[in-house]
């Protein structure tokens, strides 16, 4: 479902060919529940992106972009968002937001649900743009 809600707003490579991939794993269609595989490790992809080297070229992102970070984040940071929103040219819509009190691991935080109503928003307004948010 999460796919198909996904590829809905995302237009870039990353779910061409019939086949969803995410920047350095494969989405396991048939497990249950389906879920991702990352041979490499999210470390590892944190390691390359901290060197200067990106799994991904951001100018080639063609879809929304909502950035969301927790106000007590230590591993990400307003510049940081700020490069990435300059960075995606070809982005026709970016918001960023910042939640109070949270970390980098929001998802997973007692606060999760205001996550949880900024997606919402975001993907209702980019359902009804005609909303003011």
């Amino acid at each position: 479902m999460c796919i198909k809600v996904f590829a809905r707003f995302c237009s870039i490579g990353i779910l061409s060919q019939g086949r969803a991939r995410t920047l350095r794993g494969t989405l396991r269609a048939r497990a249950v529940p389906e879920s991702v595989e990352v041979p490499n490790g999210a470390t590892a992809d944190i390691i390359e992106a901290w060197a200067g080297k990106l799994a991904y070229d951001p100018g080639e992102i063609m879809c929304p972009l909502f950035i969301i970070r927790g106000e007590c984040d230590s591993f990400s940071n307003d510049e940081d968002a700020a490069w990435l929103l300059e960075a995606t040219v070809k982005a026709p819509v970016k918001r960023y937001a910042v939640t109070p009190k949270g970390t980098h691991l929001l998802l997973l935080e007692q606060i999760r649900h205001e996550l949880y109503r900024l997606i919402n928003e975001f993907l209702i307004f980019r359902l009804n743009p005609e909303l003011k948010i």
